[in-house]
């Protein structure tokens, strides 16, 4: 996405907040994946590891203090089983082609009660929603793999997102909550929080909407490990 350091920032801080019950401990060990360069996994713990497939981004991690590793998050992960206290899947699992992987990992390497942190946009938000009535193509979807604008056009007109996002699932508040209870999760939290790359005056309407989870532009479901 075409976003500005201060956005991914206030992406960031924003996010932050709608988790402020789980508690920074210089204890925790936290496993950030497709981490870039962390500062969102430096938030809840003292010893942070990251994963990324960007070779520059996980250099970036490193300078960041982040234990980060070049490395595929759809392939097994190499850390041992019930290590980690905090699992964060950021703006990750809608890349993914088998989701059901990333979500069984984080389950194996987290401790028992540990917590799975998954941030994505929200297929059902409210202006997607309104998008689907007027007949167009809905926020974060891509419908052709040479041109990522195609069917979407109209509604890019509203953010400053231009280039590719990549995203290949895109998940309602609901199916997110299910997969990860299907995979042995208990829901720990639900959140709605704003999308950034909208203008003012739509960004201010999105942070109103978002209070309501099932019409947030971008939702956050916690998964605390059975």
């Amino acid at each position: 996405m075409d976003l500005s350091q201060w956005e991914v920032a206030e992406a960031t801080r924003t996010t932050r907040e709608k988790l402020s019950e789980i508690s920074f401990s210089p204890k925790k060990r936290v496993l950030d994946l497709a981490c870039g360069i962390s500062v969102f996994g430096k938030s809840f713990g003292g010893e942070v590891h990251g994963i990324d497939n960007n070779r520059e981004a996980v250099k970036l991690a490193r300078k960041n203090g982040i234990n980060a590793k070049f490395g595929d998050v759809e392939k097994k992960l190499t850390y041992p089983n019930d290590y980690f206290d905090v699992v964060i899947a950021s703006h990750t699992i809608e890349h993914l082609v088998n989701p059901d992987h990333l979500v069984l990992e984080a389950k194996r390497v987290l401790k028992k009660g540990g917590l799975l942190i998954v941030v994505t946009p929200n297929l059902a938000s409210w202006i997607n929603r309104l998008l689907l009535l007027l007949g167009f193509q809905p926020f974060f979807t891509e419908v052709s793999t040479v041109d990522k604008t195609l069917g979407i056009k109209f509604s890019r007109k509203f953010t400053k997102v231009r280039s590719t996002v990549g995203h290949m699932r895109v998940f309602t508040s609901g199916a997110l909550k299910d997969i990860l209870e299907l995979h042995g999760f208990n829901i720990y939290k639900t959140a709605g929080v704003e999308f950034v790359a909208f203008p003012r005056a739509l960004r201010l309407l999105d942070r109103l909407l978002a209070k309501n989870f099932s019409l947030a532009s971008i939702i956050i479901v916690v998964g605390k490990k059975r």
